[in-house]
C-alpha cells in the first residue's frame, strides 16, 4: 500500500534580507578577485591546449628558457 505525504507537511525557512546580501557580498568579492581571474584563464588556456591543432603546448618554450632540467620539472611548471 501507498502512503502519500500531504504537502502541508513542508515548512519554508524564512531568510532575512541581510542574510542574502552577506551571501551576495561574498560572492562577488570572490569571483571579482584577481585569483580566481587568474585561476580561470589558466583553466582556459589548458583547455585551449587540449582542443586546438594549432597550440604546440608550452614545454617546448619552456625547453628554451628553463635549459638542462628534468622533464618532471617541466611537466610540473606546464600546469
Amino acid at each position: 500500500m501507498v502512503k502519500f505525504i500531504e504537502l502541508t507537511e513542508f515548512k519554508f525557512k524564512t531568510v532575512k534580507l541581510e542574510e542574502i546580501e552577506n551571501i551576495l557580498n561574498i560572492a562577488v568579492s570572490l569571483f571579482g578577485s584577481v585569483f580566481f581571474k587568474t585561476w580561470m584563464g589558466a583553466i582556459c588556456a589548458h583547455l585551449l591546449s587540449l582542443y586546438s591543432d594549432e597550440f604546440k603546448g608550452t614545454i617546448l618554450f619552456l625547453m628554451k628558457m628553463f635549459p638542462e632540467r628534468t622533464n618532471t620539472f617541466y611537466f610540473r611548471l606546464d600546469f
